[in-house]
């Protein structure tokens, strides 16, 4: 798990509700080729996902030492259609 370093309280509760600034706040000015090697991603997703185009995927939350969280709920949409029997 990696720990963010100079960091003050406000940044960090930030971040914690950010994963995108807490990843660019990690990739600093280190290369993004470098940091997206250390993480097993490519590079272009790794910039498409600093850019919003994508949403952080596995390794990236797993490299930032989080985890996607969701709740699904179902609700009845009506009765199913009957599909038509070819003759």
């Amino acid at each position: 798990m990696r720990t963010l370093v100079n960091i003050n309280v406000d940044e960090y509760i930030h971040h914690m509700i950010n994963p995108i600034e807490m990843l660019r706040t990690h990739v600093g000015t280190r290369s993004k080729r470098e940091v997206a090697r250390e993480m097993g991603i490519s590079a272009t997703l790794l910039c498409d996902t600093l850019n919003g185009k994508r949403t952080p995927g596995r390794k990236i939350l797993n490299y930032l030492g989080l985890k996607r969280t969701q709740e699904v709920s179902y609700e009845v949409n009506g009765a199913p259609k009957n599909k038509r029997r070819r003759s």
